[in-house]
């Protein structure tokens, strides 16, 4: 079941764009649209995620974990230079993952669009990141 996990995680938090040469709303549509791809599916990636998330087992919430703190370190790098924010700002990151697999997961049930749904990510993550940098 770890090795099952472990893949999900992987499959989901790798090859995020991360290119500082890139314009951050090109990094931004790359990163959002592959999350997107994969909870509109949803993939079976995204599934096995989503149920370990919850599975509140020691095991399986480390691999859980890491997996979400390498998203956390990857937005942090494309939005804050740093891939080990300040204590507010992985606070403020950590709620807006929490947010945004919510947020994809409602998004295949509505009928918003796939570009409301996106910018509607886009936008709260940069408040999200601007309201812990000013602290």
């Amino acid at each position: 079941m770890l090795a099952v996990v472990e893949r999900a995680g992987a499959e989901l938090s790798g090859d995020w764009v991360i290119d500082e040469e890139l314009p951050l709303p090109e990094r931004l549509a790359a990163n959002f649209g592959r999350m997107l791809d994969h909870a509109l599916g949803p993939s079976d990636a995204w599934r096995i995620y989503r149920r370990a998330r919850s599975a509140g087992q020691p095991e399986i919430d480390e691999v859980v974990t890491r997996y979400a703190e390498r998203v956390i370190a990857s937005v942090a790098l494309n939005h804050l230079l740093t891939a080990d924010p300040p204590p507010l700002a992985h606070i403020a990151l950590t709620g807006f993952v929490a947010y945004a697999e919510a947020a994809l997961d409602e998004a295949r049930t509505t009928r918003a669009s796939r570009e409301q749904v996106m910018q509607l990510l886009s936008d709260t993550l940069v408040a999200t990141v601007r309201a812990a940098d000013r602290r």
